[in-house]
């Protein structure tokens, strides 16, 4: 599996920058203003580092001046931290006992404004080619109309955030990057907004299903994220303990995911119901494409790295996980050698030992996906080799969040004493929790006077403690007799979660 990088170099959490693109085509010279002239500027705390401190009107720029009720359009007539907007059918007369209120971007009489769910970005050398747009706010400074132009200062009424992103060698080309809570059990808030604001408190009032908690940023088509870019955009009012989860999804349907503000995030302050956007600034991000397992030939090769002891770096997220990615269906595959192929005979003292091979003690997370289609024949003809998707489980392993699907099968046609389990073999001092089996279990074998076992678990043992949680079989469990002929008997079927377990202490969780 080839490995990607995705690196967020200081990604921040800034104040909203009032440096924007024309939102039109080639500007044209303004009209002469008729009326009333609009001097905008930003106050300092908007002006933010976004890109090297530079923040600016620029020409072209349009904002939405309410009037006493009426909507006017005026438009930027030059670049500036400080500019002039003009109109030709602005405001003839000014009363400053009637209220005004100017919005960036355009908006309507009612003062709507909106952190979009969706916006599509352009990328030109290693900056984004229009900036944030987050909506602002203006309203007039006392005492500050002089010659036919009223000063109006405006203010963030979101937060920006502002990522700087190296896709290294993606096998495709990046389609879009989706932001969403990485915890919604601590997440308060929203991230997308449509509604009104209070030009001077800044509190916000949403329209009807205003609000949502995920947004999505469109790439062009061919983005070329292989060298850093520097994106913004503008989010909601949130508080999130768990920070922010990240997903580039590329066009060939891969997702690499981050997680950022792991320590929290909260994107406004309030005080006295006054609202401000809240400043973050954060060190340098190593954003590694998470490695994980997409396909059949990638769970293959993870289940050849376990067993030869290889690193297993290529299939393990930023956590150190192995991780599935996607459902993995593995149609065509005949043969297959458990992850963790490994001999584990239990002596006459009740002890279990590694003879031989390499049991499987990391962490495999199947995050809800589902095996398919995968059909496995357990003919074993070696003594007390531990079989099934997982041979051996070893001390200190866990597996979790996995299902198997009613597509798939395991026959059990051993020749030899055999441990055998839809998820493992054998447990042995280690953890399984929250797996759901839907795939039924046929027991054919023979091994005279040995012990053979199947299960979703073959063998549980714990010198220390196992853990067997949340562990669902919905299929059924077969046998034919002649499995053992030892002292008389004819057959032995377990139709449980765990086939067999001896007495050193195991802890099942409820």
């Amino acid at each position: 599996m080839k490995k990607t990088y995705i690196i967020l170099f200081g990604a921040a959490l800034l104040l909203g920058s009032c440096t924007r693109n024309p939102e039109i085509g080639e500007p044209t010279p303004p009209h002469a203003s008729s009326g009333l002239v609009i001097k905008a500027s930003c106050t300092p705390a908007t002006r933010t580092d976004i890109i090297e401190g530079k923040s600016t009107w620029e020409v072209g720029d349009r904002i939405t001046v309410v009037y006493d009720g009426t909507a006017y359009v005026y438009t930027a007539t030059e670049a500036g931290a400080t500019t002039t907007f003009a109109s030709d059918t602005g405001i003839t007369a000014y009363d400053p006992s009637k209220p005004l209120t100017a919005y960036y971007p355009v908006t309507t009489v009612e003062g709507t404004v909106a952190v979009e769910p969706q916006r599509t970005i352009t990328l030109q050398g290693t900056e984004q080619t229009n900036t944030a747009c987050a909506p602002l706010v203006g309203t007039p400074l006392d005492k500050n109309l002089a010659e036919g132009a009223l000063h109006v200062s405006f203010r963030n009424i979101f937060s920006v955030i502002e990522l700087r992103i190296d896709a290294g060698e993606l096998d495709s080309p990046a389609q879009s990057l989706a932001v969403e809570p990485a915890s919604q059990e601590d997440f308060d808030g929203y991230l997308t907004f449509t509604g009104t604001v209070d030009p001077s408190t800044l509190a916000l009032t949403p329209a009807p299903g205003g609000t949502g908690s995920k947004l999505t940023l469109h790439f062009p088509d061919n983005a070329d994220l292989t060298r850093p870019q520097t994106i913004k955009f503008p989010v909601g009012r949130f508080i999130s303990e768990a920070g922010l989860k990240l997903t580039l999804t590329t066009t060939d349907g891969r997702t690499y995911t981050k997680n950022i503000y792991k320590s929290g995030i909260r994107t406004y302050n309030e005080k006295n119901g006054i609202f401000s956007a809240r400043h973050f600034a954060k060190a340098l991000y190593a954003f590694a494409s998470p490695g994980g397992i997409e396909t059949a030939d990638d769970l293959i090769e993870f289940a050849a790295a376990v067993n030869a002891g290889e690193s297993l770096a290529p299939w393990q997220d930023e956590r150190g996980f192995v991780v599935l990615l996607n459902d993995i269906d593995m149609t065509g595959i005949e043969t297959w050698t458990p992850i963790g192929d490994a001999v584990c005979p239990l002596t006459g003292t009740n002890a279990l030992t590694i003879e031989s091979g390499r049991p499987f003690t990391g962490f495999f997370d199947g995050q809800g996906h589902s095996i398919r289609n995968f059909h496995m024949v357990c003919d074993n003809s070696t003594p007390n080799r531990a079989w099934g998707f997982f041979g051996a489980l070893g001390p200190g392993a866990v597996v979790e969040n996995l299902v198997f699907d009613a597509s798939c099968s395991l026959a059990v046609k051993a020749s030899k004493g055999t441990d055998c389990g839809i998820l493992a073999g054998v447990v042995y001092d280690a953890t399984v929790r929250n797996i759901v089996n839907n795939a039924p279990m046929s027991f054919d074998g023979s091994a005279g006077n040995v012990r053979m076992t199947m299960g979703m678990v073959g063998l549980a043992f714990a010198s220390k403690g196992v853990v067997l949680d949340r562990l669902t079989n919905e299929a059924a469990l077969t046998s034919e007799d002649g499995g053992n002929t030892g002292n008389g008997a004819t057959a032995y079927t377990s139709a449980a979660s765990a086939g067999s377990a001896p007495t050193s202490p195991v802890r099942p969780t409820p």
